[in-house]
């Protein structure tokens, strides 16, 4: 791998590992309250999905130690971050919340056997498909905040977004689009998902921009908390 290619492994690598402590604010709160305070499992869940799928397409891709590494430190924080929810999740919500944690095991588990099947021995049809279910996955997370957007744009309220994880988010998929086209040809299944993730943040930045001083006009003392509670 050239220098300047290591060199950026390792930025888009921290940077990927920042995204990934975002939620320690959070987890933090659940450990004060002893509870989850409402909030779902399923970013998390799917969060800790998207790692393997990703661990999986380094593991079958030559030169992806970081993309490896990487969502191996991720994987670790978001099962850890689900350990502490289902410890503290109502009893009332945890067989939900079981439900939804052996969904997405299964899932996952299926979906890794199925691109292991359709690459019928084939290693670079493997690593093709296995980026292929990767990215798609990751495209999912990136869209997951659209009803978030629809909410601010209704009420014209920046409170539920969280300006600051956003533009640490934008950062992430900028460094990644750059790494995927350094390699010959540009790995698109790095490339594409991250794309999309940068115009959903930059999106995600305008409305901010644009709606942020109606939120003192219209909403002057919002409730405490609001930024946190919605800052899955």
């Amino acid at each position: 791998m050239a220098a300047s290619l290591e060199l950026l492994s390792w930025v888009c690598s921290l940077a990927a590992i920042g995204v990934f402590l975002a939620p320690l604010g959070i987890v933090q709160a659940w450990l004060r309250a002893s509870s989850t305070l409402a909030y779902s499992p399923l970013p998390y869940l799917v969060a800790a999905s998207q790692c393997v799928l990703w661990a999986a397409y380094a593991l079958v891709t030559p030169e992806r130690e970081p993309v490896f590494w990487t969502n191996v430190v991720g994987l670790v924080l978001e099962l850890g971050y689900i350990y502490v929810f289902m410890k503290f999740v109502p009893t009332t919500d945890k067989p939900e919340a079981q439900k939804a944690a052996g969904a997405v095991a299964v899932g996952t588990t299926a979906l890794l056997a199925v691109v292991k099947y359709l690459s019928m021995g084939d290693p670079a049809r493997l690593s093709s498909l296995m980026g292929t279910a990767a990215a798609a996955v990751c495209i999912c997370m990136y869209g997951a905040p659209m009803s978030v957007l629809a909410t601010v744009v209704k009420t014209r309220n920046v409170a539920p977004l969280p300006i600051g994880l956003i533009s640490m988010g934008a950062v992430n998929t900028a460094l990644w689009v750059w790494y995927g086209t350094c390699f010959t040809p540009a790995d698109m299944s790095i490339v594409v998902p991250n794309a999309l993730g940068l115009v959903l943040s930059a999106g995600q930045i305008a409305i901010y921009m644009y709606y942020k001083d109606c939120r003192a006009k219209d909403d002057p003392d919002p409730p405490g908390g609001t930024t946190q509670l919605t800052a899955v």
